[in-house]
């Protein structure tokens, strides 16, 4: 658990595929220095220095193409864009796994949203991208919903 007075002096990066971020930034005064940044996840890492992150919080898209099929009436409602990671649900883990662990600092810390069912695959890509302490979290539920990795030191 990070103490909320070290968001206070820092500045972070939130990054945002729409204009969603950028919106509610401008409807409500941040309580932290978040810098709104739109882009995209597959060529975003491209800009930034490398090892001047400490930490990388990623909810990504996650369900498979066969689970769109099958959405919840409250979730459907949801832009695609959202939820969608492709057919097998894990394109966002693999670019996330391939090129964001040297935008972190030595030691530097990566932290995933997860889908119930990806707990092995998720922290295979991790593994096979030179991540180091990975570790999945489980939810109130008993559900795999986290898995975290750390830039090797």
């Amino acid at each position: 658990m990070l103490e909320p007075t070290a968001f206070e002096q820092a500045e972070a990066p939130a990054f945002d595929w729409g204009p969603a971020l950028n919106a509610l930034r401008a409807d409500k005064k941040p309580a932290y220095a978040v810098q709104p940044v739109q882009g995209d996840l597959f060529t975003y890492w491209e800009t930034l220095p490398e090892g001047q992150l400490e930490l990388i919080v990623s909810n990504p898209p996650y369900l498979t193409a066969a689970e769109m099929e099958q959405l919840q009436p409250e979730v459907a409602q949801e832009p695609a864009m959202a939820l969608e990671a492709g057919e097998d649900g894990l394109v966002f883990y693999r670019a996330l796994a391939q090129h964001y662990k040297n935008a972190l600092c030595p030691g530097g810390a990566l932290v995933l949203e997860i889908g119930w069912q990806q707990r092995e695959a998720v922290t295979a890509l991790l593994a096979e991208n030179g991540w180091a302490e990975i570790r999945c979290i489980q939810d109130f539920g008993g559900n795999d919903r986290c898995v975290t990795a750390r830039r090797p030191k």
